[in-house]
């Protein structure tokens, strides 16, 4: 079951209901291998979305979750979850009234399928993501200003901690920390 790659979920019981049938497959796996009679502790397995659904099973399932930490627009229906990793940007051109270039793209979020979205921007979508730019556009002529500061929400982004040397811890504004990434560069 461990890092599948799973549809969006329109609810929590559609959710619960492929967690616990992909679970139902490692249990079997398990019982298959004790009756070979080879002992087996535990299961790991499973992803942030299966976290809850693992408990149900009366198994001792290892959650191998990581987007939790993270998150992002891809796991938007898990409200109990929050980003906490976004992109700061800031306006570097104009170059119509209601388009803005922003000085981030592709390189500096990890998934290049799908755009991420702008907190607390209503009304300005991302237009285009370029390697290293963003085109933003929005239905107000000159609402966005050479200067300004975007946050971007990533669609997925535990892949990209790793490419960075250094996180800053935010909160309410305020710079709560510098973080090292010591793994900086490995890959796998």
């Amino acid at each position: 079951m461990s890092h599948q790659h799973l549809p969006e979920f329109t609810n929590n019981e559609s959710r619960i209901l492929l967690a616990k049938a992909c679970y139902d497959v490692c249990i079997d796996l398990k019982i298959a291998i004790e009756e070979a009679g080879i002992p087996v502790k535990m299961i790991s397995s499973g992803e942030t979305f299966s976290y809850d659904a693992a408990v149900e099973t009366g198994e001792a399932i290892e959650v191998e979750g990581g987007s939790y930490a993270l998150m992002g627009n891809t796991y938007n229906y898990m409200s109990e979850f929050k980003i906490s990793n976004k992109v700061l940007g800031t306006i570097i051109s104009t170059p119509k009234p209601n388009i803005a270039i922003g000085n981030v793209g592709k390189r500096a979020l990890s998934w290049p399928g799908e755009n991420p979205t702008l907190e607390d921007m209503p009304g300005v979508t991302v237009e285009k993501m370029l390697d290293d730019h963003i085109v933003l556009k929005t239905g107000e002529l000159n609402r966005l200003k050479i200067g300004n500061t975007f946050l971007l929400l990533p669609f997925y982004q535990d892949m990209l901690i790793n490419r960075w040397d250094k996180y800053i811890a935010v909160r309410s504004n305020l710079v709560q920390g510098v973080w090292d990434i010591p793994a900086r560069g490995c890959y796998h």
